[in-house]
């Protein structure tokens, strides 16, 4: 399929190339290259205003990142023990009454 979108692209090419000289002599193909030439024009000036809004915000996004100090990692701190696991005065295992009432 890709052969054939090639080579219909190419003929739709070459058949513009062939068509251009005498559709330009005609007033009618010169307005159209005028229309097609304006599109073009009026495209190129609204990407380059697109490019450079999205290059500031890119750039003071970046100066954002080196302005702020670089966090310091979370000092290390003891897992916290799973409940069930000991008793209110830490004299080993809670029994299951002592974690359902909450006395554990």
């Amino acid at each position: 399929m890709a052969k054939q979108d090639l080579l219909a692209g190419i003929a739709i090419g070459v058949a513009a190339a062939l068509a251009a000289p005498a559709l330009l002599k005609s007033e009618q193909g010169k307005s159209l290259a005028r229309a097609a030439v304006r599109a073009g024009l009026m495209l190129g000036e609204k990407t380059r205003e697109v490019v450079a809004e999205l290059s500031e915000i890119a750039e003071d996004t970046a100066a954002e990142i080196k302005a702020t100090p670089p966090e310091q990692p979370a000092e290390a701190t003891p897992p916290a023990e799973p409940p069930g696991e000991a008793t209110a005065n830490g004299a080993g295992p809670a029994s299951a009454d002592e974690v359902r009432t909450g006395t554990a």
